[in-house]
């Protein structure tokens, strides 16, 4: 069990990883004139819209072209906060941790997530962006 744990965990950030990189590629392949024909710019589409249009329902209107840069910022939260909640879980299945170690070990990967979306919003709220109910 303790080793599935340590397997999921790291499968979880290299799974995340590999999809940080897709975005990526989706990301650039909307800077260029890509065939939506071609069978791999199709899957890299399917692959990456969910997500994108998930962040884009929750950003205002006005910045709603910023969805795959945001999506990609997700990712690393993700890529930050999962694994290590696996491996903190398995440190307790284990016996290495208690309840409250576990508690304060799963602050401190929401904190280092969070320094990473923090930064991302101090740029962007310096910009005055008006939601699409304030448009309305």
């Amino acid at each position: 069990m303790f080793q599935f744990l340590e397997w999921l965990a790291g499968a979880t950030c290299f799974g995340l990883f590999i999809y940080k990189w897709i975005i990526i590629a989706a990301v650039v392949m909307t800077w260029v004139s890509a065939d939506p024909h071609n069978q791999i710019v199709q899957w890299i589409g399917r692959v990456t819209r969910p997500l994108w249009v998930w962040c884009e329902q929750r950003m205002p209107v006005m910045m709603a072209h910023f969805s795959a840069y945001a999506s990609i910022l997700v990712v690393i939260f993700a890529q930050i906060v999962l694994p290590a909640e696996i491996r903190s879980l398995n440190l307790l299945l284990q016996g290495q941790t208690d309840f409250a170690g576990v508690v304060l070990q799963s602050g401190g990967h929401l904190l280092q997530g969070m320094s990473i979306v923090t930064y991302y919003y101090s740029i962007v709220g310096r910009l005055d962006f008006k939601t699409e109910r304030e448009i309305n």
